[in-house]
């Protein structure tokens, strides 16, 4: 199987994953539901995780937390979708999907799941904690890892596949294909496949 086919191959399970779990809960996306919204049961306000770590309501003004207001009980707080923004009603301007705190998924189709996720990728995905994902039918899941390439995926922590760098899959940590650990890119390795801790391909 080629990188290319390993890529689409991954994405349709990383998608199947998603699905499970949200299948598996209480609460279930209408079709072509894009916001997740958390919601407090006690009183239907929406509610936001703060850095400290607990929930509160979020600032009608500024969309954060208000850490002014008490926080709100883990066990209170629900999941609903909406096919419209929370503050301005407007519907998205693409079919992207996050969940989580602090996500941000703004390419045509994209997810993100995790938290402090950014997927700008057109259909690319990122699960996980802080992933970067610009290329296009990309993904990341792990913590911290850049993939600027296209059709390109890493399962681990720490990997980098540069912008140049496309069709390339890395599995295992601190794994940087065509870029540095930054995500600049360097010499382009389009189609290789490494596995491993610190594992690398030359040209």
């Amino acid at each position: 199987m080629n990188a290319r086919k390993f890529s689409r191959a991954l994405h349709r399970l990383f998608a199947l994953i998603l699905i499970a779990a949200l299948m598996g809960g209480s609460v279930v996306p209408a079709a072509g539901a894009d916001y997740a919204i958390y919601v407090n049961t006690l009183n239907d306000a929406r509610v936001e995780r703060h850095t400290d770590g607990n929930w509160y309501p979020v600032d009608t003004a500024t969309g954060l937390p208000d850490t002014t207001q008490p926080a709100v009980d883990i066990w209170d707080i629900t999941i609903v979708f909406s096919d419209v923004d929370f503050y301005t009603g407007a519907a998205p301007a693409n079919y992207s999907f996050h969940i989580g705190a602090n996500n941000v998924a703004t390419g045509l189709n994209s997810l993100a799941v995790g938290v402090d996720n950014t997927v700008t990728g057109t259909s690319s995905i990122a699960i996980g904690t802080g992933n970067v994902v610009t290329g296009a039918r990309s993904g990341a899941i792990g913590d911290p890892s850049i993939i600027n390439g296209t059709d390109s995926y890493s399962v681990g922590n720490n990997n980098t596949i540069g912008s140049t760098t496309n069709n390339a899959f890395a599995l295992g940590n601190n794994v940087y294909l065509g870029a540095t650990s930054t995500g600049v890119d360097t010499t382009s390795v389009s189609g290789a496949v490494a596995l491993g801790n610190a594992s690398g391909v030359t040209v």
